[in-house]
């Protein structure tokens, strides 16, 4: 049988498994197989499942450029992302009006970039998009 990259069978019969898959497929029957467990514990029931992804692209934008995650977070993010059999995490890093990555070579990316506030000639600092307010002490850091 030959299956498309991330194709998978998985037939549960009496006491047997059988995954079969390539590639990502055989890691999404694990999925699957491991979603069933949770479902129903020791007592599986007997099923045939052949699937495969309609579309090539599943992935999940996660914008990190205003708002912060913590490692963990990423970490079960991944793993959720796994239970739905999504494959491409896009980090949305930074943004024309904020800049939050710091790199120690260019410290003007975050002195000036991760600053907003009201000023029109946007010498001092960037304008505000998201309704930072006229003034520092209600910007976005």
């Amino acid at each position: 049988m030959t299956l498309e990259k991330e194709a998978y069978t998985l037939n549960i019969n009496n006491n047997n498994i059988d995954l079969t898959g390539k590639d990502a497929g055989l890691f999404y029957a694990q999925t699957s197989l491991l979603s069933l467990i949770k479902q129903h514990g020791n007592t599986l029931p007997n099923v045939i499942i052949n699937d495969k992804p309609r579309k090539p692209y599943r992935g999940f934008l996660l914008e990190v450029a205003r708002n912060f995650y913590t490692k963990d977070t990423i970490f079960r993010l991944l793993d959720q992302m796994s239970t739905y059999k999504m494959n491409v995490l896009h980090l949305h890093l930074s943004d024309d009006e904020s800049w939050r990555l710091e790199i120690p070579t260019l410290p003007e990316l975050t002195e000036f970039g991760a600053t907003q506030c009201h000023d029109i000639s946007e010498t001092k600092c960037l304008m505000p998009v998201l309704g930072a307010g006229p003034d520092k002490k209600n910007a976005i850091l």
